[in-house]
């Protein structure tokens, strides 16, 4: 005689295959909300540092493709790669950098980037917010069609130099 009823043990394998399936797509919701939240801490990083260099330098960086235009040297100025490349002054390179490496997408490799549009006198940087739900995520920029690498835009930060001289006052 066993230990547990043919109907015990399927009552047992039911509540332990509930409890596995709520903690499943719980860890997945949690990885989820963690990377949009990756996303959004590494943007105001970039916008920090964006607003470091319309400090230094009274504009933003242009943009090309979706990209920051500021690396390279100062013979040979080109896109930055998201993760790779620092912010810094091509003229000065003894001058700290605003961002060692400019932040990229959590799932870059998997078709997520930023979008990055400016024309010196203000920015918008864009990114694709994973949770439909996020209180961040924006019907306007979704709006827009813009592609955050294989993604659909759907959050922005603008800057514009009237804000960076207003936070100098």
């Amino acid at each position: 005689m066993g230990i547990f009823t043919k109907n015990e043990l399927i009552g047992v394998v039911v509540v332990l295959l509930a409890i596995f399936s709520f903690a499943y797509f719980n860890s997945v919701e949690s990885g989820v909300k963690a990377r949009d939240e990756q996303r959004k801490a590494s943007a105001r990083l970039i916008t920090n540092a964006l607003e470091s260099y319309h400090k230094d330098f009274g504009s933003f960086p242009p943009s090309s493709g979706g990209k920051i235009t500021a690396c390279g040297s100062a013979q040979n100025v080109r896109n930055c790669e998201w993760g790779r490349d620092p912010l810094r002054d091509l003229r000065d390179t003894g001058y700290p950098a605003y961002l060692d490496a400019i932040p990229l997408d959590p799932k870059q490799g998997q078709g997520h980037s930023f979008y990055y549009v400016s024309n010196g006198s203000e920015f918008q940087l864009f990114s694709a917010l994973e949770r439909r739900i996020d209180p961040e995520w924006s019907v306007f920029v979704d709006s827009l069609d813009l592609k955050c690498g294989e993604k659909r835009c759907n959050y922005g930060i603008t800057l514009s130099r009237q804000q960076v001289l207003k936070k100098l006052e």
